[in-house]
């Protein structure tokens, strides 16, 4: 086998393994980031509910005079 076409075949395997390790973390990424984004969401909305019942409760209060 020539030894040129070796060194290349070598040189694209290295390629195609950093390609596929790149492409892995790439995912990991973007998978971290989206639970991150969604447990953001769900404190936002948690909060804003919370905002909410406090709102509706002094609504109450003073509806009824106290």
């Amino acid at each position: 086998m020539d030894p040129n076409i070796h060194e290349q075949e070598l040189q694209l395997a290295e390629q195609d393994e950093e390609f596929e390790r790149n492409e892995e973390r790439r995912i990991w990424r973007e998978e971290t980031v989206r639970r991150w984004r969604q447990r953001m969401a769900i404190a936002r909305a948690s909060l804003a509910l919370e905002f909410l019942r406090s709102v509706v409760e002094e609504a109450i209060l003073q509806y009824d005079g106290i």
